[in-house]
């Protein structure tokens, strides 16, 4: 199996240098998709993530999976860090937005979705935010890191097809700078 964190850590000083050089200022960054069938021989998982997944959502190997993804997300934060930028570092003037495609993979549902917001621009550091395990907020976590990077849309998302909302017109102006 592929080993997933040199090529990473690869990717990650990669895109700090451009973002540095002012070769982007967006970016994305999939770690890895969980219908990708990816493996994680690196924590001892020598399954297909995504059936692992259905059959082992609060585990110790799903635990032990969050927190390698993690490790490497924070692996990209300090190569951020690391690059000095006007006064400060690269990291200061960067918003990154984390999450996974859901929270309950398994069940394929939103409840409890997590995000986290990485960085200083345009939002107060050092901030835990929990939000409501509705699946409401997903929408208003987008929409805040728009708009603390600057974007000025009225709203983010859409109805779905049960009839509920999963659109937002209000951020969460209590973790915004």
């Amino acid at each position: 199996c592929e080993q997933k964190e040199p090529k990473s850590e690869l990717m990650s000083q990669i895109l700090a240098h451009a973002m540095a050089c002012d070769l982007t200022r967006v970016f994305s960054f999939e770690f890895s998709g969980t219908q990708s069938q990816a493996f994680y021989p690196e924590v001892g998982i020598d399954e297909d993530h995504h059936e692992y997944n259905h059959q082992n959502q609060r585990s110790q190997g799903m635990a032990d999976i969050t927190r390698f993804i993690m490790k490497n997300f924070a692996y990209l934060a300090t190569q951020l860090q690391s690059m000095p930028e006007a006064g400060g570092n690269l990291l200061d003037r960067t918003l990154i937005l984390g999450t996974s495609e859901l929270a309950v993979a398994g069940a394929h549902n939103y409840t409890d979705h997590p995000y986290i917001n990485v960085g200083g621009c345009g939002m107060r550091g050092a901030v835990h935010h929990r939000l409501d395990r509705s699946n409401r907020d997903s929408p208003r976590c987008l929409l805040t890191a728009v708009r603390a990077v600057g974007v000025d849309v009225p709203s983010i998302g859409q109805e779905n097809s049960s009839g509920g909302s999963r659109v937002a017109a209000e951020p969460f102006t209590e973790i915004m700078a």
